[in-house]
This record gives C-alpha cells, sequence and structure tokens, in this order.
C-alpha cells in the first residue's frame, strides 16, 4: 500500500531511483511557509530517512530528479531561476550546478541520467526571453565530464525536455515536447558521440514524460502516447488504458514498468516482450498520482508520487 510521508504535508515526491534493495533515492520538494525546499529522502533496507541539505537563500528550490549508480548519486531541478544540481559521493552531499552565465534565466533541469562518473547528462529547458511563461522556452542540454559542468546544446525551437536516458556516452537519448500556435507535439532527439540529431517520432499532439534506454535497438518513450524505437525508426504502441504515464523502468527488453495516473488514482503498466497491460494498483487517498518509478531485478517496484497535500511511497512486489 502507499504509505503518506508521516514528516510533513505539502511534501511533493517527483522521481526515485535505486541502487540496491538497501540503498535508494527519492526527490522532491517540501513548501515550508512562503519558501519552497529541496527534499531528499533515502532508504537504507528498512526505512526512509530524510537527507538535511541546505541550499543558500529562500524562494523557490525543488528537485525533479534522481538518477543513482552506486555511490555516484545526482538530484537536479531549479532553484530560484537557475539550475541546480546535488551530488552525493557516497559520504556527502554538494551542491555542484552548471555556470549560469551559459544560460538564460530562468531556466530548469528536468532529468539526469549517469553513465559514469565522467559521463552525466542533464536535460530541461531554458526561457530565453528572462521572464516567465512558454513564449521563449527552449530545451537545453547540459554534460559533465572530469572537468565539469557545461551546456551542450541550446535548441532553437520552443519546447523542453523531460526526459534522458543513454546506454553508453555516444548513445543519449532526450526527450520531451516542442509547440507551435496549434500545439504541443512529441520531442525526441539522439547523441551518437558527436552531433545530436531530431528522432522523428509519429506526428501527435502530446507529451513525452521519460525515456528508457535499454539497448541501441531497444528505447520506450511514454507520456500521453508510448512509442518503440527498434534501431531503424519509432513506432506507437497502444496502451491498455488512456492514463497519463510520467515514469518508466526497465527490469529487461520483457520486463518493464510504467507509473502514472488514471481517474485521478494511482496507475502502473507492464510489457512482458509482447504487449503492454494495466497491472492492479493499490488506491490512495484522495487524487493521487505516481511520478517515478524504479525496477529490481528481485521484482520488487519502488514507486513514488503525492496526493497534491502530502508525499507518498510504495514497495509493491511484482505479481
Amino acid at each position: 500500500m502507499f504509505s503518506p510521508d508521516p514528516d510533513a504535508t505539502n511534501t511533493y515526491l517527483e522521481d526515485i531511483d535505486a541502487v540496491s534493495p538497501n540503498d535508494a533515492w527519492a526527490v522532491g520538494s517540501t513548501a515550508i511557509n512562503l519558501d519552497t525546499e529541496p527534499l531528499l529522502k533515502w532508504w537504507d533496507g528498512r526505512w526512509w530517512r530524510n537527507k538535511p541539505y541546505n541550499t543558500e537563500g529562500n524562494g523557490y528550490r525543488a528537485l525533479y530528479a534522481v538518477d543513482a549508480v552506486t555511490s555516484d548519486v545526482w538530484a537536479v531541478g531549479e532553484a530560484n531561476g537557475g539550475s541546480m544540481a546535488i551530488h552525493w559521493d557516497g559520504h556527502a552531499l554538494s551542491t555542484d550546478s552548471p555556470p549560469e552565465w551559459e544560460l538564460h534565466n530562468p531556466n530548469y533541469l528536468m532529468d539526469v541520467s549517469v553513465i559514469s562518473p565522467d559521463s552525466v547528462w542533464a536535460v530541461g529547458g531554458t526561457n530565453t526571453s528572462g521572464g516567465g511563461g512558454d513564449d521563449g522556452e527552449h530545451p537545453i542540454v547540459a554534460y559533465r565530464d572530469e572537468n565539469g559542468w557545461v551546456i551542450d546544446a541550446l535548441w532553437s525551437q520552443f519546447g523542453r525536455f523531460e526526459a534522458v536516458s543513454g546506454t553508453s556516452p555516444s548513445d543519449i537519448w532526450a526527450a520531451g515536447f516542442w509547440y507551435d500556435r496549434i500545439g504541443n507535439y512529441p520531442l525526441i532527439d539522439h547523441w551518437n558521440g558527436s552531433r545530436w540529431t531530431v528522432s522523428l517520432a509519429p506526428r501527435v499532439w502530446g507529451y513525452v514524460w521519460d525515456i528508457v534506454a535499454i539497448a541501441p535497438d531497444d528505447v520506450w518513450a511514454i507520456g500521453g502516447v508510448t512509442f518503440h524505437w527498434d534501431g531503424s525508426l519509432w513506432s506507437r504502441v497502444m496502451d491498455p488504458a488512456e492514463g497519463d504515464l510520467f515514469a518508466a523502468a526497465a527490469v529487461s527488453p520483457s520486463d518493464i514498468w510504467a507509473v502514472g495516473s488514471f481517474e485521478n488514482q494511482p496507475f502502473t503498466q507492464h510489457w512482458d516482450g509482447t504487449q503492454w497491460a494495466v497491472v492492479p494498483t493499490p488506491a490512495a487517498e484522495g487524487t493521487a498520482r505516481l511520478k517515478g518509478v524504479t525496477a529490481l531485478p528481485s521484482g520488487r517496484l519502488l514507486t513514488a508520487g503525492d496526493n497534491f497535500q502530502q508525499s507518498m511511497i510504495a514497495h509493491l512486489e511484482e505479481c
């Protein structure tokens, strides 16, 4: 069942990732008075514990994604109109954000993928008009190697990257949406080690909220619609229900999970190598959604989300 965070109301979890059954991280934000502070939680195999971390200043500071590889954990988000990245090296947390002088404000990082300690990719958006709203919003990619962060690319089209995933430093996928005066459309681009190229997905209205690269010829993009890459082209795969999918995780090519919201309740789908099927999901109190999922080889799923008032985490056993 879902366990609301007992620490406070006004907490929201956006993502979750596990290194092992005894080492998992969840991130989001918590509202305190008129400020919003980043929220980091760590699972030790028995309990979820807050990882207190003081970012400078007040205002709006939130984490949207986390990726963990052994003792190398990165969480990204935004802090008062600028991109924020927090790093755990196995001993302590520290702020290690992309240089603000390379970006227009406001800017934010929506997802991160740790390929190796010297190959960390983060994606998001920036508003080149310098103000709020979407009028000047453009996708961005940041890359970190042993020398630190650099802004790898700034797209000229309107839109935002929501997700990033890769199998190697020369096989990186970034996904989100682009828009015009008519509507929003899926945006999926690929890095081959030397340059970014547009990867044409079927043109339908909608967003891509997450992307999972299993192999160079096996990539899933999920959101309001679901797409699969077979190494040559993207094809749309029909979902068994019209839910909003926000996150996905893969154990193997024939064992993939996606979570989100359907009829204002937590929602889970599973891919068995042939088709997607709805998996019964415990109900939550009130209106609720799942924003993050991580899958362990043991068959256990860790999911995180909120009911728009309080964060919640569930440990689910594979059926």
